[in-house]
């Protein structure tokens, strides 16, 4: 997660590349859409008191935007919230994957591109509902059903770029 941010940016650059898109040295998009979509993300999470909600998105959003490691944010999570060690790092995993997922999706639109090619890692672990997505172009403003890649917890699958 340290690296989050950075990886996606330096994905996108390499795509935007093929068709001679530069990205901005600045985003300020980023910061706003990063609360907006963990507070979407953190509300899916189930069996999580009210009061707690609030200071969860806090968590992961400073851990995210400090470049905190996995570990950091499931700590804190444990501590500060109170939770077992299995359901923080459940936690911290899921945002931060969705994230990666959304952050993917965004910068694409921003670059332009309207649909993407729905890959795997080809591997035993990918889950059938993502098998059949495979190598299948999807626009962004219809989806398939499961989401955007990377979206399903832990799941490993990656948009690549459609330029018409």
């Amino acid at each position: 997660m340290k690296n989050l941010n950075q990886v996606n940016k330096t994905n996108m650059e390499q795509q935007g590349k093929v068709r001679g898109i530069e990205l901005t040295a600045t985003e300020s998009w980023l910061a706003p859409f990063m609360k907006e979509n963990i507070q979407k993300n953190v509300d899916y999470i189930t069996n999580i008191h009210d009061e707690y909600t609030h200071k969860i998105e806090s968590i992961i959003y400073e851990g995210i935007k400090d470049g905190s490691s996995y570990k950091t944010i499931r700590m804190q999570l444990e501590e500060q919230i109170g939770m077992s060690q299995r359901r923080a790092k459940f936690i911290a995993v899921d945002q931060s994957g969705t994230l990666f997922g959304q952050m993917t999706a965004q910068r694409h639109q921003n670059m332009g591109v309207n649909r993407f090619k729905w890959l795997t890692s080809k591997d035993e672990r990918v889950r059938d509902s993502h098998k059949v997505l495979s190598n299948k172009i999807f626009s962004y403003d219809d989806p398939p059903n499961v989401g955007l890649p990377g979206e399903d917890y832990r799941c490993r699958c990656v948009a690549i770029p459609i330029f018409d």
